[in-house]
């Protein structure tokens, strides 16, 4: 009776000790399955990655020209803003000068005459460069002869006035500008404020 008890316990060890071996091969198994999908699974999205990355870089590409476009868009409306700002503070420092806006635009007077029309202060308008309007009855010929300058239009051309957009790029030394405003206040101020303005020196 010992000995069958003594085989019966062997027997039902070796049972258990087969069912771990099965049991842990079965772990090993599905633990090498489960690596190879992963494997498999970052394979492929490497190699997705990959197939994507050259549409990638021109995606960042063309972020970075648009990006380069408006950083050059806006160089220029500040190159012109800064000369708008500069001419209109330099034509309203002259005797009698003061700054209105019909129109929705700025113009600098004197009295009630406008001596320089300076148009718009949006981006937009500033983009395409530096703008005003001015009446120069003596170098109004040699300055339409310049590709940025015009006639004026709603018929004051015909009378001596001469629209200048000036490009960033083409922008003259400001004292030009302040010589052309000077010319075109001279001849629309009162003698007064002429007087006034050579007493300055």
């Amino acid at each position: 009776a010992a000995k069958k008890k003594t085989a019966a316990k062997k027997k039902t060890a070796a049972k258990k000790k087969t069912a771990a071996k099965k049991k842990t091969a079965a772990k090993k198994k599905t633990a090498a399955k489960k690596k190879t999908a992963a494997k498999k699974k970052t394979a492929a999205k490497t190699k997705t990655g990959a197939k994507t990355k050259p549409g990638a870089k021109k995606k960042t590409a063309a972020k970075k020209k648009t990006g380069a476009k408006k950083k050059g868009a806006d160089s220029a409306v500040l190159v012109s803003r800064q000369m708008r700002e500069q001419m209109l503070a330099w034509s309203l420092q002259l005797p009698q000068a003061w700054e209105d806006h019909p129109w929705g635009e700025s113009v600098a007077k004197v009295g009630k005459k406008v001596f320089v029309f300076f148009g718009m202060s949006t981006d937009d308008y500033l983009r395409e460069g530096f703008g005003m309007s001015v009446k120069l009855p003596h170098s109004g010929d040699v300055v339409l002869s310049l590709p940025f300058a015009n006639p004026t239009g709603y018929g004051l051309g015909r009378s001596g006035w001469v629209s200048v957009r000036i490009p960033p790029d083409a922008m003259p030394p400001p004292s030009v500008l302040m010589e052309w405003i000077e010319e075109s206040y001279r001849a629309v101020a009162p003698k007064r404020a002429i007087a006034e303005l050579d007493e300055r020196g």
